[in-house]
């Protein structure tokens, strides 16, 4: 899901580029991976049919094709329907590269079959009432890993979270789009806004969580998009004010394009670099890595 400066849904198009320029970046950016270890573990957090995991597994072997490192990929949703379309993908792209490689299967056809994903309830700090609930994450995220009391940790940290306010959900969607797409996909949960200002804030509602589970998870990279510029502002807003971030970006919808001028936004008292041309388009942020 993906929605322009209104807050209308678009195609995937500009969530593809800003994923595949950070996979792209990952794959050449020597400290990451000397970081990693060997594996490069990324967690996707409201994948949906599982595009960003499958896309950025793709662009990072594409990029460098010949490299030692292992991807590790995990997808979590509160949907069993979109969950279900995304392991059907990831069946698909497992029987593509098999045909590849039927003999001798390369690193980047193995660690396929190391992508997984799992239900969870992003927003939720306690287990559900009911049996039959989706977990909190810490706590699915420990099950996945045989039964971890600790939150498993991850060096990437990617989400295209709900970010539609409830009013520009009923103003600027299309009729087909509100048929066709889980409003749940879309709009974050929230009570019927009385202001705008609670509207704000609930079209804001996963992103506080978010930059808490990177913290969580000890991600050293992030990425996550948003609707539009202003939303953009608010979100790397609250990564200088969280702190610990070396580096805060807003990347618009082609963050690869190249500008002759350098442009920068003051965002909480803070210099933040705007790359790429296009709307507002996601969020990056990335650790200080010592160099041992």
């Amino acid at each position: 899901m993906s929605s322009d400066g209104s807050g209308s849904t678009q195609s995937a198009q500009e969530t593809a580029a800003s994923v595949s320029h950070l996979a792209r970046l990952l794959a050449s950016d020597q400290t990451i991976l000397n970081e990693a270890n060997s594996t490069l573990r990324v967690l996707d957090l409201c994948t949906g049919t599982g595009c960003i995991p499958l896309l950025f597994h793709h662009e990072f072997y594409t990029s460098k094709p010949s490299t030692s490192t292992t991807l590790e990929l995990v997808g979590v949703d509160i949907s069993t329907t979109a969950l279900s379309l995304a392991r059907e993908n990831l069946i698909h792209q497992i029987a593509h590269a098999a045909r590849a490689h039927p003999t001798t299967p390369s690193k980047r056809t193995r660690s396929l079959n190391q992508i997984g994903f799992v239900q969870a309830d992003i927003l939720a700090s306690s287990p559900p009432t009911e049996s039959s609930g989706p977990l909190p994450l810490n706590e699915a995220l420990g099950r996945l890993y045989g039964g971890e009391t600790e939150p498993p940790t991850f060096d990437v940290l990617i989400s295209n979270p709900p970010y539609i306010s409830p009013s520009a959900y009923l103003r600027t969607t299309t009729r087909s789009v509100r048929n066709f797409e889980p409003k749940l996909a879309l709009v974050p949960p929230g009570p019927t806004p009385s202001s705008s200002g609670d509207d704000e804030t609930i079209g804001d509602a996963f992103y506080p969580h978010l930059w808490r589970v990177a913290e969580q998870v000890k991600a050293k990279v992030c990425l996550f998009e948003v609707s539009d510029l202003q939303q953009a502002r608010r979100v790397a807003a609250m990564a200088v004010e969280h702190g610990g971030w070396e580096v805060v970006e807003i990347w618009r919808d082609e963050p690869a394009a190249s500008s002759e001028a350098v442009e920068e936004l003051d965002v909480a008292g803070r210099s933040i670099r705007v790359r790429g041309a296009g709307n507002g388009r996601s969020v990056f942020a990335r650790r200080l890595i010592k160099v041992s």
